[in-house]
């Protein structure tokens, strides 16, 4: 008997420990090529933009939450930057357009006190 247990208590940790190899389905085909597709672009690139679209739009329609939350955060923080550059420009148009008034308007007065002293 212990002749039996012996062997068995040696083999049976290493047939129990081997892993069966993962089933990959079509869904996670489908999203290792459109995450691989998307490592490849800029974040804040339109082809990006459309890669994360269809992304969310698939771990949507599979419930795969940590999926959608990932690409989901990475769509937000690439469209964030750009929305915060079109925001700077659009202040640094506004001051410039301020100090030219400014300036037009120092130069008219600078004109009249030039013209009325002559």
């Amino acid at each position: 008997m212990k002749k039996i247990i012996l062997p068995l208590m040696l083999v049976l940790p290493l047939v129990l420990s081997a892993e069966v190899p993962p089933k990959t389905d079509a869904v996670d085909e489908r999203a290792t090529g459109l995450e691989s597709q998307l490592n490849k672009s800029l974040d804040a690139s339109p082809e990006a933009a459309k890669v994360m679209l269809e992304l969310t739009d698939l771990y949507s329609a599979e419930g795969r939450v940590f999926g959608l939350v990932r690409v989901g955060e990475r769509f937000v923080n690439a469209q964030h930057i750009l929305v915060y550059a079109g925001l700077s420009f659009s202040l640094l148009h506004e001051r410039l357009f301020v100090s030219i008034q400014m300036l037009q308007k120092f130069f008219q007065i600078l004109l009249h006190r030039i013209l009325d002293l002559k």
